[in-house]
């Protein structure tokens, strides 16, 4: 009787830290900024963090699968799948930017890198990935690089300026 009730007692702490690690990664996964998304072996996501779903504003069930995909700019699609499914394939990490439409409408720039996971014994389990908007990042670059020609064109469009060095 005492060893069943002792096998009852250690059941129900590991559940209890089971339920407890759960709550401790839904809280750091749904705290930061991160669109975080998870997959299985067959490249399909199964799951999305709150950030991500109030980013789309999307339900998890119109996400899940391919669903996300639905999100992504028609001129990014075809890069982006290609480059998940080869990482995919090779079961290695990967990082891309491409555009996905915010609960707004708007598309916005994104850089998503992947992670494929692996059990105890080594065998692939599928994927964890994170995206950060970095669409301020690569509007500044452009400004910069439009702000670069500018004044390339300007220089060279002055015959009249002499330049020397010392």
């Amino acid at each position: 009787f005492l060893r069943i009730n002792r096998l009852l007692v250690e059941r129900e702490h590991a559940r209890r830290h089971r339920i407890e690690s759960e709550q401790r990664y839904r809280t750091l996964a749904d705290s930061g900024q991160a669109l975080i998304w998870g997959a299985d072996t067959d490249t399909g996501r199964t799951y999305f963090n709150k950030v991500w779903l109030e980013f789309t504003g999307r339900t998890l069930e119109q996400e899940e699968g391919f669903g996300w995909a639905e999100g992504v700019h028609p001129e990014d699609y075809q890069r982006c799948v290609e480059i998940y499914e080869k990482a995919f394939d090779e079961r290695r990490r990967f990082s891309m930017d491409y555009r996905l439409r915010r609960h707004d409408g708007e598309y916005r720039w994104i850089q998503d890198d992947g992670c494929p996971r692996f059990d105890s014994e080594g065998h692939f389990i599928g994927y964890i990935g994170f995206c950060l908007d970095i669409t301020e990042r690569k509007t500044a670059i452009a400004a910069l690089q439009e702000s670069e020609l500018l004044f390339r064109k300007l220089f060279e469009d002055i015959s009249s300026v002499a330049v020397q060095g010392y």
